[in-house]
């Protein structure tokens, strides 16, 4: 991403954004060093104030690295939005040469007009379009960004389609479905929820003797989490979330809601044996 100027606070933002992927001592005034053991991906973020640019490097599996390049993607240009009248261009390294790079509105413009080819006139070589865009974003992506012009930066902004009939819910109707935008909050969320979990198994283990209840607990708080880790990645790549996946979340917030359920009186254990039980629930909300 290149600038034509560059606030320090966005680097010190997307620090905060990703302290929990922030590899320990390996954080500085200009980048940091990630890891993300769901999507086993290491990734670079580096800034250059004399240049104004912000370089993102990821490593690890293909389908991988490309989910968490579009969640630091994001939530860089998400932050980017708090500074007015900024301006961002994106560019994209040429395969095989990392110091030569085209922008990534050229790529779309040429995706756009079908052209599968890009010719770079200073190496003299050309290059596949579909190979390039294809290593960064998904095509699925690339539809839902479509071209802003340029100097704009692109908001990577999926979204799933939630029904929320039956859950209670007296504010919306039986038949309505409520577009939920899914944002990096869904990284956070799962982020919380995996803390919570471990929480909750721990007041489980001291507070209730019935095997088979905390059989039943430990279920539910799988199949919720399955269904975090599912929608994190459907959000990552702009697709929409399975009916399976649907389900599990309106069970495990229906759960949350209802006084008598399982998961309800574990986090009133929780919240009295811990004090975490409140803060760590706020995603649900």
């Amino acid at each position: 991403m290149k600038y034509d100027y560059m606030p320090g606070a966005i680097i010190s933002r997307t620090m905060v954004h990703f302290r929990n992927d922030v590899v320990p001592g390996q954080q500085w005034r200009h980048g940091m060093m990630l890891n993300n053991d769901d999507l086993q991906c290491q990734a670079k973020i580096k800034s250059n104030e004399e240049e104004k640019t912000i370089a993102i490097t990821v490593q690890g599996k293909f389908s991988n690295k490309r989910d968490y390049f579009a969640v630091i993607r994001h939530a860089i240009l998400n932050i980017n939005k708090d500074f007015q009248n900024m301006k961002v261009e994106e560019f994209v390294p040429l395969p095989g040469y990392p110091d030569c790079s085209v922008k990534y509105q050229e790529l779309l413009g040429h995706e756009t007009a079908g052209k599968t080819e890009y010719f770079s006139g200073e190496l003299g070589k050309t290059f596949s379009v579909p190979e390039m865009l294809d290593r960064i974003v998904s095509k699925e992506e690339r539809k839902n960004e479509g071209i802003t012009g340029e100097n704009k930066g692109i908001i990577f902004n999926p979204k799933i389609d939630i029904d929320l009939s039956n859950i209670g819910n007296p504010i919306v109707s039986q038949s309505q479905t409520v577009t939920v935008e899914i944002k990096q909050d869904t990284v956070d969320a799962h982020s919380l929820f995996k803390k919570l979990k471990d929480d909750i198994l721990k007041e489980v283990d001291i507070e209730i003797d019935d095997e088979k209840e905390k059989k039943r607990i430990v279920n539910d708080l799988q199949n919720a989490e399955e269904a975090f880790a599912e929608v994190e990645k459907t959000a990552a790549e702009g697709k929409k979330a399975y009916a399976g996946t649907k389900d599990r979340f309106k069970d495990f917030i229906a759960e949350v809601d209802d006084g008598n359920s399982r998961i309800n009186r574990t986090l009133r254990l929780v919240k009295k044996g811990s004090g975490k039980g409140e803060g760590n629930c706020a995603f649900v909300q």
